[in-house]
């Protein structure tokens, strides 16, 4: 649960380093139509120079808080693999959550998953999928999943073939 409020907070933190850096770049391409961030300028007030030194920072911070991200995202399923047990899980819905990258989509997959020892419960993930394993995750196909019961994590570990 730590890592997942860290990873929040990453994502959070990153988001808003991408809008100052929006909000700063356009602050000192003001300043530099304006012509007050020239040598001259600068040398009788070296507090000009501040915006041009924030945007490096918040740029850097950004970047920082990105990779944390998701090597923090990394860290908890590496945890879940280690831990969980192995279930099988019946994709009940499936619908696109949005768009990954080139190679693969992201989907909002509902799946019922049955574990050994209790009843079935229903839960509902995102997952990214490359566009040519995109029919082994329709409704009605199974899946592999890994499953930690003391935390309730869930991570899909592939389709059953």
């Amino acid at each position: 649960m730590i890592d997942m409020n860290l990873r929040t907070l990453l994502k959070t933190v990153f988001v808003v380093c991408f809008l100052l850096f929006v909000i700063l770049i356009v602050v000192v391409a003001v300043m530099a139509k304006a012509k007050m961030l020239t040598m001259s300028a600068v040398r009788m007030n070296p507090l000009l120079t501040l915006p041009v030194f924030a945007l490096g920072g918040v740029f850097l911070l950004g970047l920082f808080c990105g990779a944390a991200s998701a090597i923090v995202r990394g860290r908890q399923k590496q945890k879940v693999f280690e831990r969980g047990q192995t279930l099988e899980a019946m994709i009940i819905g499936a619908e696109p959550a949005g768009r990954g990258n080139t190679f693969e989509t992201v989907a909002r997959l509902t799946l019922q998953v049955r574990p050994l020892n209790a009843p079935a419960f229903v839960r509902t993930v995102e997952h990214s999928i490359k566009h040519i394993n995109v029919p082994s995750y329709q409704p009605g196909k199974v899946l592999y999943v890994k499953y930690v019961p003391q935390t309730g994590e869930l991570e899909i570990a592939g389709p059953k073939i």
